[in-house]
């Protein structure tokens, strides 16, 4: 689980407009153990923030979404 501060980090960066991973580990003595508790006591590494800016056809796509009555 992310801390708050963390969190609050992530959610920045995502308000931004950047695409957000958190990358984290967990030790563990074998493989069985791993597996029966992937996400527990994680301990976090990082956030890596990904720039994602639309592609300038975005507009026509969504344009064309909203024409056939999609909602995007």
């Amino acid at each position: 689980m992310l801390t708050a501060a963390a969190e609050a980090t992530a959610d920045t960066l995502a308000d931004a407009g950047h695409r957000v991973l958190a990358l984290a580990e967990r030790h563990a003595e074998t493989l069985v153990e791993r597996l029966h508790a992937l996400e527990d006591d994680l301990h976090l590494l990082g956030l890596v923030a990904i720039a994602d800016p639309p592609r300038p056809e975005v507009a026509d796509a969504v344009a064309s979404c909203r024409n056939a009555g999609i909602t995007p």
